[in-house]
């Protein structure tokens, strides 16, 4: 009996903190609205021969900006490529490097 007693008051002293949240205000409509996103229209003319956007290009393409570049810490062409989706780098020596690019 004093077991269930135990319990029964360990379970009543933290029954207060089963109480219902307080609901949270809506946010700001100014807030809720991000900025339209940017993307530039970027032609591709590799894939079909024929220029076209590259969201519509029928094969996965990445292009490497001046930015990229810029923005990059790759020191060899090597460095630059290894990232890219379907771009194989194999460094045979110091400076001397195999690139092999995977078709669909």
């Amino acid at each position: 009996m004093n077991r269930r007693l135990l319990v029964f008051a360990g379970l009543l002293a933290f029954a207060d903190n089963a109480v219902a949240q307080e609901p949270v205000a809506p946010p700001d409509e100014k807030q809720s609205q991000a900025p339209p996103a940017y993307f530039e229209k970027i032609t591709v003319e590799s894939a079909s021969r024929v220029p076209e956007e590259l969201v519509s290009a029928p094969a996965t393409m990445d292009v490497v900006t001046v930015g990229d570049i810029a923005a990059s810490s790759a020191q060899s062409l090597a460095d630059l490529f290894r990232p890219l989706t379907g771009e194989n780098v194999v460094q045979t020596s110091a400076r001397d490097f195999n690139l092999t690019c995977r078709q669909a």
